[in-house]
């Protein structure tokens, strides 16, 4: 049986073989007309971009700078335009054959450094990588325990930075870390639940402070210690929300209350204005005063001109952050540069917001900042703004409540209370 089973499968196979063997003639047989090449001789490419310069050549700020790259081989055509940092793509402004502006990305950075490198639609092959100095916009200049919740920050003039820290929602003092990052306390704890919402030093080196919307002003001796009442205001009414001070050692402070005050520091005297708003925030800037005020829903920046006898004169509406950007704007903080333009701490998407000399007002440093409120301000007597940004969430994740730095590249305004 089995070997009539073997003689019964010789002819199978056989048949099997031939027809593997005719399968690919008649396979490229039937599809001769149809098989072309991919070669196409009429095709050409674009010639390889190259970088010859990158400027401004100190470097620039991530998502921030605007640069002007030179080389060959680009395109008029901004469509077809590819510059990458770190792999990222910038946002190209303009181009032409021989120069590109655009905007650096905002990128994760190792040593301040970006590789840059191009892309040009057409081109078979991108630029050689050119490596370029950029900082990052913003950074965390010191870190703080999850339980500690920074507020209110204030800087000396040797470039010490003070902050208020609340601890497990109760124990309060300031902090003062050093430009090396040494922190030590400059205020025993005190409980309470107590936070102070400004801090500005004054003459003799004291530190002066209001918290929790009280009335009074506190007074922290030179080199640190405990704080006393240096006033209260009346009537038992009044609500502080910030301060600052000018050059002839006034301070001038305002909250919910329908008055802005100003207190001589040397025999305590004070004198009101009526205001018929609630301050959220005050700067001085040389013989200005600027106030960020909440109305209802509404949100503008008021300023004010201080006179030769330091009175307030010229209230102006500044801007009017509702007209630009809708009802329901929180404001909380305010800072100056040194050539005029205010900068306001919200709660936007993008939460600083940047107002011009001229009165324009749009984002600072838009897509850059985490969109968390700013909610305290402080220039250091450099070109960093400092400030302390709200906890919120991200997705599951709490984001703790923090003092960031914002590399502005501008000088602040002068603080003169830091130099008294």
């Amino acid at each position: 049986m089995r070997k009539r089973l073997i003689n019964y499968m010789k002819p199978v196979k056989a048949a099997i073989l031939a027809g593997l063997l005719l399968l690919p003639l008649i396979t490229f047989t039937g599809c001769e007309e149809s098989v072309k090449s991919l070669y196409d001789p009429t095709v050409t490419f674009k010639p390889k971009p190259a970088i010859t310069a990158i400027t401004p050549a100190g470097g620039g700020i991530a998502g921030v700078t605007e640069l002007t790259i030179t080389g060959s081989n680009f395109s008029a055509n901004p469509a077809e335009v590819f510059v990458y940092f770190n792999g990222k793509l910038g946002t190209v402004l303009s181009s032409s054959a021989t120069e590109i502006k655009v905007r650096a990305a905002v990128v994760n950075l190792t040593n301040d450094t970006a590789g840059v490198f191009i892309r040009i639609a057409g081109a078979i092959e991108f630029s050689d990588t050119t490596k370029y100095r950029l900082q990052q916009a913003v950074v965390t200049p010191f870190p703080l325990q999850e339980f500690e919740e920074p507020s209110a920050l204030e800087f000396d003039k040797d470039g010490n930075l003070y902050v208020s820290v609340l601890a497990n929602q109760i124990t309060n003092n300031i902090l003062k870390i050093t430009p090396a990052g040494v922190k030590t306390k400059y205020t025993p704890d005190a409980g309470g639940g107590l936070r102070y919402t400004s801090l500005k030093f004054g003459p003799g080196g004291k530190m002066y402070g209001i918290r929790n919307f009280q009335r009074a002003i506190f007074e922290i001796p030179a080199g640190g210690g405990a704080s006393s009442t240096f006033l209260a205001l009346t009537p038992n009414t009044v609500k502080l929300k910030d301060m600052d001070i000018d050059a002839n050692a006034h301070l001038w402070l305002g909250g919910d209350n329908a008055a802005l005050y100003r207190v001589k520091i040397s025999d305590k005297s004070v004198k009101t204005y009526p205001f018929a708003f609630n301050v959220r925030a005050l700067k001085v800037a040389g013989n200005k005063l600027y106030a960020a005020v909440q109305q209802d829903s509404s949100s503008y920046i008021y300023s004010f001109d201080i006179d030769a006898n330091s009175d307030l004169i010229n209230q102006t509406l500044y801007a009017d952050l509702t007209q630009t950007y809708g009802y329901n704007v929180k404001v909380n903080a305010i800072a100056v540069d040194a050539d005029g333009f205010v900068y306001v701490g919200t709660d936007r998407t993008d939460p600083i917001v940047q107002i011009t000399p001229a009165g324009a007002v749009s984002a600072f440093y838009p897509g850059v900042l985490a969109s968390y409120p700013a909610i305290y301000f402080a220039w250091d007597n450099g070109t960093n703004l400092y400030y302390t940004r709200e906890a919120g969430v991200s997705g599951t994740t709490v984001v703790p409540q923090t003092v960031l730095m914002i590399r502005v590249l501008k000088q602040g305004a002068p603080a003169p209370g830091r130099n008294m």
